[in-house]
């Protein structure tokens, strides 16, 4: 009775001290945080402090619609995690949603219901001044990562993405559970992907996509690294276009997983700056034309290129529109690939929200994501 009490207690403190109707406080930048992905931090000495309890915070960033679910965890081995959701007015927090242990344990979860289009802040907090530690945080959509052979989620390179195999998903031949997630390759690609769950023993196949048709082409091996099972699926890509990744179990099981993708890429296959590559600034919208004339690479995708300069830790977003073919943005730093996008805005049109990783300056390549087509489209940076 009395650990129940002390426990009530702690949270009326709590909802007290943070059901508010608007908390503004200033903005403490982490980084940027997509559906399906898993992003982990350290909250320390070094950050902001919230004035209202001298605890420390992390701030994280999503760019959402108005109407879209989300789902956002914040767990920590370290310390009582303490999650808050909320807008950027006048360049401020405020406050629209906050959650103590709906994550199970001391871990923190929020369903949520964007109210308008625009950029959420995330806040990473915790119970307790002066307590500090590591924590992952994770972001799905309503429905999580289930498509079937008619969705999937995109996965790209250099991330890490969180989903849940649950008994409304499709099934495999063997009445096993899965989750399709789609990956834009190219030839010559060496792709790996290790997919870990402390729920089943998990595994993957891949194969190409023809539109929403999946064609197996081969499935993952398992090793075991420190006492934990974990799959793996490393294969070259034999050409360019997309591809399917489902993630499954053996035996028919739920529960959730994380996907880890890492990629060395094609040199031959990869768009690099033309000698006509113009200057793109922060808060403009350029308009434009792919044609024939235009650079195109070994794999045939005709690209436009844009420079701009950028700070190490600013966080852009860059949009490609056209409603005359599929498009697709990559970014690079010099001739190193470093992010792209192909279906985050809306329809088929491309929206990248991506953290610049350090000063210098970075390329913008407009394309489509298929060989040979042009059109005419909008580039928009901010």
């Amino acid at each position: 009775m009395g650990t129940d009490r002390s426990v009530t207690l702690k949270h009326l403190v709590l909802a007290a001290a943070f059901c508010i109707v608007a908390i503004a406080e200033p903005l403490q930048g982490q980084g940027v945080i997509t559906a399906g992905q898993t992003v982990s931090g350290r909250l320390d000495a070094s950050d902001r402090v919230r004035d209202s309890d001298s605890t420390y915070y992390d701030d994280w960033f999503y760019v959402g619609r108005a109407g879209e679910r989300i789902t956002v965890t914040q767990r920590s081995s370290d310390f009582d995690s303490w999650l808050l959701i909320g807008r950027v007015v006048n360049g401020e927090f405020q406050l629209d949603e906050f959650n103590d242990d709906d994550g199970g344990g001391n871990d923190s979860r929020i369903d949520f219901t964007l109210p308008e289009d625009g950029p959420y802040v995330i806040r990473v907090n915790v119970v307790g001044r002066g307590r500090t530690g590591a924590y992952t945080l994770s972001l799905t959509r309503a429905g999580g990562s289930s498509g079937g052979s008619t969705g999937g989620n995109v996965l790209s390179a250099g991330q890490s993405f969180t989903g849940a195999l649950e008994s409304s998903d499709p099934l495999w031949t063997d009445d096993t559970h899965y989750d399709l997630w789609r990956y834009h390759g190219r030839a010559g690609e060496r792709l790996t992907i290790i997919m870990r769950s402390p729920s089943f023993n998990s595994y993957m196949q891949y194969g190409r996509m023809n539109g929403n048709e999946f064609s197996y082409l081969g499935g993952s091996t398992s090793r075991t690294i420190g006492g934990q099972q974990e799959t793996v699926l490393d294969v070259t890509l034999s050409e360019t276009g997309e591809y399917g990744i489902r993630a499954n179990s053996h035996g028919r099981h739920t529960g959730e997983y994380v996907l880890t993708v890492s990629s060395s890429g094609s040199a031959a296959s990869t768009p690099s700056a033309s000698s006509s590559a113009r200057t793109i600034t922060v808060g403009s919208t350029i308009r434009g034309s792919l044609t024939p004339a235009d650079a195109q690479t070994d794999s045939g995708w005709y690209h436009e290129d844009y420079t701009f300069s950028g700070t190490r830790g600013q966080v852009i977003q860059v949009d490609l529109q056209s409603d005359e073919f599929d498009t697709f943005i990559d970014i690079y730093r010099g001739t190193t690939w470093a992010a792209e996008d192909d279906d985050g805005g809306d329809g088929l049109d491309s929206r990248l929200v991506y953290t610049l990783p350090e000063t210098g300056t970075y390329i913008i390549c407009a394309r489509s994501r298929y060989a040979n087509r042009t059109g005419s489209y909008t580039l928009s940076l901010r």
